[in-house]
């Protein structure tokens, strides 16, 4: 059977490369003492990317001095600029900012360090075909919302909820085993109104 053509999220351009997508909502009631999470299933998106765009963003992820370099060069600005700040400026108030905003981006930059050279391993421990699907959905989760209201939005490839392996996901996602297992079974009921792809068309041609 011959694939649709789609537009490509990114750029427009036409491709065969579609995706369901199912998003995983993560709401969060601040309470007093204690957060409480829930979470639940979003919408089923349809959408597509292009092979160029695919293998743009390949590119990047895979070049882990690149990402690096680029993440130290602005958090070593943003460090030095707090502090000349707090030593510049004699008021208490504003050098307790300045401190915490240094440290700040003293752990977001270890935090994202971390996460890059996380990814990149993830890479080179994936065969070709693995690492343009895995990206291939990274980069739609990228171009589309993260938020909506007050709940966290993921998106996770229908196909490997319904074929892949639900505590990975779980662990990769941080979502509720039990709600994945719901949610595989809501989509082998059909009730999306939307036939997954089969094996064969799934992949990236």
């Amino acid at each position: 059977m011959e694939n649709k053509i789609s537009n490509c999220k990114k750029c427009g351009a036409p491709t065969e490369n579609q995706f369901e997508l199912v998003t995983l909502k993560t709401m969060v009631d601040r309470g007093f003492r204690k957060n409480k999470y829930y979470q639940a299933m979003g919408d089923i998106i349809h959408t597509a990317i292009c092979d160029d765009c695919i293998d743009e963003f390949i590119a990047k992820s895979s070049n882990s001095s690149k990402q690096i370099l680029k993440l130290s060069l602005l958090s070593l600005i943003v460090f030095i600029g707090c502090i000349v700040l707090f030593l510049v400026v004699p008021i208490t108030a504003f050098r307790v900012f300045c401190a915490i905003i240094a440290g700040i981006t003293v752990l977001a930059f270890l935090q994202e360090f971390n996460n890059i050279k996380k990814q990149a391993k993830e890479i080179n421990n994936k065969n070709e075909k693995e690492n343009r699907n895995t990206l291939a959905v990274k980069l739609l989760s990228k171009l589309l919302p993260d938020r909506h209201n007050d709940a966290e939005l993921a998106y996770v490839d229908a196909y490997l909820i319904k074929k892949g392996d639900l505590n990975i996901l779980a662990k990769e996602y941080g979502f509720s085993y039990k709600k994945l297992v719901q949610i595989k079974n809501f989509l082998k009921e059909g009730k999306d109104n939307q036939q997954l792809d089969d094996d064969a068309n799934h992949q990236l041609k």
